[in-house]
C-alpha cells in the first residue's frame, strides 16, 4: 500500500489542501525529522509576504498523519510515515497554501469576521444538539492546546482559500458530463480465447545463431566488473553484553516487529537485536580501518572481483567509482567491508560460446512472437470455442480474473477500448488473448440522469485541480520561497 500511496500522492494531497480542523483522540503527532533551532515559535519558511511558523508545521504534520492513518485503518507508524515522506507533504501543503494566500491578498480577497464566525460555529465538534456551544468551543480549544485567537486566524486563512477556490471553480457543461459518463459506462460484450506459444518447441539452427552473433556482436557484451582490494570486519567478532542489548532494544524497538507489525518483546527479538548490535559495532570498526587504509597505514587482506551478478554485494555502490577510489563501509549479511577499487574492467564483446545462449534465447523468442502473432491473426478472424464473459467496461477487471492477472486485465481493457475493430488480439508475453466484440452498450440516458450531479461534480473538481496545479506552478515563479529548516 505504501508504494501505491507514494505513486498517487499528488492526487491525495488536494483532498486535504484546504485546511479543515479535525479533533481526534489519538493526540498530537510530532514532526521529528527537522531541526528548528532554539526558537520553536519562529518562522520555518517565508513565502512571499506569508510566514510559515513551526507551530503551523507541527499542526499540519499532525493533521496529515491523521489523514493517512485513517487510510491505513489506524495502523500508520512513524516508520511508514517517513517512507511516505509525510514531512515533505505537510511542508508542501503549507507552502502551496501560502502561495495562494499571497495571490488572494493581491486580488483583494478578505475573510470577514462573520465569515470566520460562520466557519467555527458550523463545526460539529463545537455544537450541542446541532447548535453552537461557546463553552464547549473554548473547552475543546483548551484541551487541544490552542489559543482562540490563533485558531480563528487559521480559520481566516481557510475562508480566504475557499473563496479563492470558488473563483477557480469551473462549472461542468452538459456536453462534458455526457461525454465523460458515456466513456465511463461504454460496455463491450466480449467472447475471448487465450492461446499460447511454447518456447521449448521452437528449434534454432547453429548456423542461424552464429550468423546473428556475427551481425550483432555489440549487443552481447561482458558485464562491467571491479577488482577490489578489501578489508573485512565480521560482526561475529564482537561480543555483546545483555546491558548493551537491552539499551539498543529500548532505543530501536520499533524496528523489531512480528508478521502483523507488532513490536516484539525483547525475549523474542533478542537474537535479531544481538545481530543488529554486532553489525553496528562492525560498522564503527570498519570506518576506523577505512581511515587507516586510505592513509596507507593498513594494507588490504583480500581481493574481490564483483559485477552486477555478485550477490549479496551492493553493486550499485560502485556505479560512480573510479580506479583508486575508496569505499567506506559496504554492508554485508555478516559484517562490513572497506575497499579500494584496484581496476575497472569495462564491457567487451563476448566470444561466440559465451554469447551463444543469449543469442539463441533472443532468436527463439522472436520466432515465438511471430508464430503467436500469425496464429492469433488467423483465429481472431473466425473465433471458435471462445468464452463469453458478457459486457465489460473500463472498470470490469474482475470479469477477466480467471483468464488474466489484474495487471494484464488493466492493459487489455485499455487496449480494447482504444480500438475500433470488432475482432482482434492482444499479446501478453508468450500468450495472446483473442477477442470478438459481439455487441456494444452505448450511452444510457436513464442511468445518466441518476448520476448526472455526481458526474458534474467529479469533472468540476478535476478541472479545478488542474487549474490550481497550473496556478501553483506559476505562483512559484512569482513569489520567493525561503526555507529556514534543516534536516536534523
Amino acid at each position: 500500500m505504501i508504494t501505491w500511496m507514494q505513486t498517487h500522492r499528488k492526487y491525495l494531497v488536494p483532498t486535504i489542501w484546504i485546511s479543515t480542523i479535525a479533533f481526534v483522540g489519538a493526540g498530537f503527532v510530532g514532526w521529528g525529522a527537522y531541526d528548528y533551532g532554539n526558537d520553536k515559535s519562529g518562522a520555518v519558511a517565508q513565502v512571499g509576504e506569508i510566514s510559515i511558523t513551526s507551530g503551523e508545521l507541527q499542526s499540519t504534520y499532525s493533521n496529515v498523519f491523521g489523514y493517512y492513518n485513517q487510510m491505513f485503518g489506524g495502523t500508520l507508524t512513524q516508520e511508514k510515515a517517513e517512507q511516505l515522506n509525510l514531512q515533505d507533504i505537510a511542508l508542501n501543503k503549507l507552502t502551496n497554501e501560502a502561495l495562494l494566500l499571497n495571490y488572494a491578498n493581491e486580488l483583494g480577497i478578505k475573510a470577514l469576521d462573520q465569515d470566520v464566525m460562520d466557519e467555527y460555529t458550523s463545526i460539529k465538534a463545537f455544537q450541542e444538539d446541532g447548535v453552537f456551544n461557546k463553552e464547549k468551543y473554548e473547552q475543546i480549544l483548551r484541551a487541544q492546546g490552542k489559543k482562540q485567537k490563533a485558531f480563528e486566524q487559521e480559520l481566516e486563512k481557510s475562508v480566504i482559500l475557499k473563496k479563492l477556490q470558488a473563483i477557480l471553480s469551473i462549472p461542468t457543461t452538459d456536453l462534458e458530463a455526457e461525454a465523460s459518463f458515456a466513456a465511463a459506462t461504454l460496455a463491450d460484450h466480449l467472447v475471448v480465447k487465450k492461446i499460447s506459444q511454447d518456447l521449448a518447441s521452437i528449434s534454432i539452427s547453429e548456423e542461424s545463431i552464429k550468423n546473428a552473433w556475427e551481425s550483432n556482436k555489440n549487443d552481447y557484451m561482458s558485464k562491467i566488473s571491479y577488482l577490489l582490494e578489501t578489508i573485512k570486519v565480521s560482526s561475529s567478532d564482537f561480543e555483546v553484553s545483555d546491558e548493551k542489548v537491552s539499551e539498543f532494544y529500548n532505543e530501536k524497538k520499533y524496528k523489531f516487529k512480528d508478521a502483523e507489525g507488532k513490536i516484539l518483546a525483547l525475549a523474542d527479538a533478542k537474537e535479531a537485536v544481538v545481530k543488529a548490535v554486532q553489525l553496528q559495532d562492525a560498522k564503527r570498526a570498519v570506518l576506523k580501518k577505512y581511515l587507516a587504509f586510505k592513509k596507507g597505514e593498513l594494507t588490504a587482506s583480500n581481493e574481490m572481483l564483483v559485477d552486477a551478478s555478485t550477490a549479496p554485494f551492493p553493486f550499485i555502490m560502485l556505479k560512480d567509482s573510479k580506479e583508486g577510489s575508496y569505499l567506506k563501509a559496504i554492508e554485508l549479511a555478516d559484517g562490513y567491508l572497506t575497499a579500494r577499487v584496484k581496476t575497472i574492467n569495462k564491457p567487451q564483446p563476448l566470444a561466440y560460446q559465451d554469447a551463444k545462449a543469449s543469442v539463441e534465447a533472443k532468436l527463439r523468442q522472436e520466432k515465438a512472437n511471430q508464430l503467436l502473432q500469425d496464429k492469433a491473426k488467423v483465429e481472431s478472424a473466425s473465433l471458435t470455442n471462445g468464452k463469453d464473459i458478457g459486457f465489460i467496461t473500463l472498470e470490469s477487471h474482475e470479469a477477466l480474473k480467471e483468464i488474466l492477472t489484474p495487471n494484464e486485465a488493466t492493459q487489455f481493457i485499455k487496449y480494447l477500448f482504444s480500438k475500433n475493430d470488432k475482432n482482434g488480439y492482444f499479446i501478453l508475453g508468450n500468450s495472446a488473448l483473442i477477442y470478438n466484440v459481439t455487441e456494444q452498450s452505448l450511452f444510457n440516458q436513464e442511468k445518466f440522469n441518476a448520476e448526472q450531479n455526481n458526474t458534474a461534480q467529479n469533472i468540476s473538481s478535476m478541472k479545478s485541480n488542474v487549474l490550481e496545479s497550473g496556478l501553483i506552478k506559476e505562483l512559484k515563479k512569482k513569489y520567493q520561497i525561503q526555507l529556514f529548516i534543516k534536516e536534523g
